[in-house]
């Protein structure tokens, strides 16, 4: 390869992020982030009940996982800001009657798979992100979501939920 084929290249190499996967634009990544702390604050609002119900250990782990969401929020809406984006209001959301009938465990479980759905979504985006200070905060949320799965699955496990002991 030539020394001219490679500096022909160069102000391209800016447009991919590791092993060759493009870039997120601007615009991209602040609908990813939005699309985040919409679910996020699903999240927060979603364990409300479960602190109505919940006592003494349970209650506290649950209540730990709802401030952990808040701070998630807090710090999505402050990486929208960084790209001139305005955080949306959040939307009230109708309780699901489906829910409200299900038991205790049944909507953890749930809850559980929200968290993972937030974890894959941010871990299947990290690679396409450019900025390092908005990868290593998108890193900070997708790894307390994979502790709220570990806190969701011990609870159920506590519940007499053994199929996820073996998880």
């Amino acid at each position: 390869m030539t020394t001219t084929s490679i500096t022909h290249r160069l102000p391209r190499l800016h447009l991919f992020g590791a092993a060759g996967v493009p870039r997120m634009s601007d615009a991209e990544l602040a609908a990813l982030l939005e699309t985040l702390l919409q679910a996020e604050r699903r999240e927060a609002g979603a364990i409300d009940p479960f602190l109505d119900e919940a006592v003494d250990d349970i209650h506290t782990r649950l209540a730990h996982m709802q401030r952990v969401a808040s701070h998630n929020i807090a710090a999505l809406a402050c990486l929208l800001r960084r790209f001139e984006a305005r955080p949306r209001e959040a939307r009230p959301s109708l309780p699901d009657l489906r829910l409200t009938r299900a038991s205790f465990g049944a909507r953890l479980e749930l809850l559980q798979r929200g968290q993972a759905w937030m974890a894959r979504t941010i871990e299947r985006a990290l690679p396409r992100i450019g900025d390092g200070g908005v990868r290593d905060a998108l890193g900070v949320v997708r790894e307390s979501h994979l502790l709220n799965i570990g806190v969701c699955r011990g609870i159920l496990v506590d519940l007499g939920y053994r199929r996820f002991a073996a998880r």
